[in-house]
């Protein structure tokens, strides 16, 4: 993780921050309460237990949400993507620590905020409060999401369900997948050469035919599933 220059336009460029006055963005910088860093692609964020002491916005790329399985293979619970907030529903608990390890998957930028500043701008301007208080609501409400998806789906059903969501959206059975497989992996919650293994056999299974970024849908699919 390495410092970084955001100028106040960019950083204003934040829905969180777009309120904010320039002298508040400005004063906290000059007093490092607000700092901008650049992360590598795999690069530790938090491990699980570290105290929160600040919130992380996501500028450009991802951050996910990572747990161990119980043989001890790490797996993506949640990505959090361009604007997110990460941290801000447990940064004001009574135990302000992660519960979950937080990594880049790939190139990354983040603004981090200490706790102390974001609650001065909560009590002093009611429109960073209003939309704090929603983007934590909203992370909770998504790492809980994916946690019980994962509990009580296989990845079959997980995959399955985004292809055929895929399927609707671009109005065809042939889609072209939006994102990398590695991507895939976060928003699902496995490793991607799971997700390699699982489109294999569900091709050898005739459910399915991939070539490259383009899979095309079978029949059978959707009569099975």
């Amino acid at each position: 993780m390495r410092p970084i220059v955001f100028d106040i336009p960019t950083i204003r460029e934040i829905p969180l921050l777009s309120n904010l006055p320039d002298e508040a963005i400005g004063l906290s910088i000059a007093r490092r309460t607000l700092r901008c860093y650049s992360l590598h692609r795999n690069e530790l964020v938090h491990l699980e237990e570290d105290p929160c002491d600040a919130v992380d916005i996501v500028a450009h790329g991802i951050l996910a949400v990572q747990q161990m399985d119980e043989e001890g293979n790490m797996f993506s619970v949640a990505s959090f993507e361009r604007n997110c907030i990460v941290g801000g529903n447990i940064v004001f608990s009574s135990k302000p620590l992660y519960p979950h390890t937080i990594v880049s998957p790939g190139e990354c930028r983040i603004v981090r905020i200490d706790t102390g500043t974001v609650f001065h701008f909560c009590t002093t301007y009611p429109e960073f409060l209003r939309f704090f208080l929603k983007a934590a609501s909203d992370n909770t409400l998504l790492v809980n999401e994916k946690l019980t998806s994962i509990m009580h789906r296989s990845l079959r059903q997980r995959l399955v369900a985004y292809l055929k969501a895929e399927s609707t959206r671009q109005h065809t059975v042939s889609i072209l997948l939006p994102v990398t497989k590695t991507h895939l992996a976060h928003i699902i919650g496995v490793q991607r050469t799971s997700i390699s293994r699982e489109l294999a056999r569900m091709q050898q299974e005739g459910l399915l035919m991939c070539e490259k970024k383009m899979i095309t849908l079978d029949q059978r699919l959707f009569n099975r599933y």
